[in-house]
Formats: C-alpha cells, structure tokens, sequence
C-alpha cells in the first residue's frame, strides 16, 4: 500500500507562500525565505517553520531584516537575494526590495 504522508520537506513547503524564494542561511544554521506578496520571511530552524510579517514587527524593508539577522544571529553562511530573475543574478546585480 502507498505511503501517502508527506516528507519533511514537502511538510515543509506546504507551510511556505507561494511566492517564497530562499534568501540564505544565517549564521545559526537557520534557512531563511522571503515572500515579497505576503511581505513575510520564513524561518526554517529544527523543521521548524516560523513566520515574520513585516506588519507585525518594526522592520519595515528586507534590508532591515537581514541586517537585523546578522546582528542576532552573527554573519550569513550563505547569502543570495534577488528579485530581478536569473538574468539579474547571472549580471551580479541583485536587490533586497519587491519591484
């Protein structure tokens, strides 16, 4: 008989927005992903899925976000923002807003 239960990671990407594209790994070890429709990061630590709304906190840009990380959590293991698609990355230039 089939085993229809998801995986973790499929547990996972149930509890993150559509649109939600991975920003990096902190310093600690947790994978963070922003969703620019939702304005809301997602943290993933422990598999643990943990959502911030930017209308809920006092930060207000994705740049505050990521400074705000690097300072609790120490420098990003591994950093890749962009909004402007491949094309974007593949030339360096890449943002931290939604366009």
């Amino acid at each position: 008989m089939p085993n229809n239960d998801p995986t973790l990671q499929e547990g996972i990407a149930d509890q993150l927005a559509h649109d939600a594209h991975y920003l990096g790994t902190d310093g600690d070890g947790a994978t963070h992903y922003w969703s620019c429709y939702e304005r809301t990061v997602y943290v993933v630590e422990d598999n643990e899925v943990d959502s911030w709304a930017f209308a809920e906190t006092p930060l207000s840009t994705l740049t505050d976000w990521l400074t705000h990380v690097e300072t609790k959590r120490g420098p990003w293991d591994d950093h890749r923002v962009s909004t402007g698609g491949i094309a974007t990355i593949i030339a360096g230039h890449s943002t931290t807003e939604c366009v």
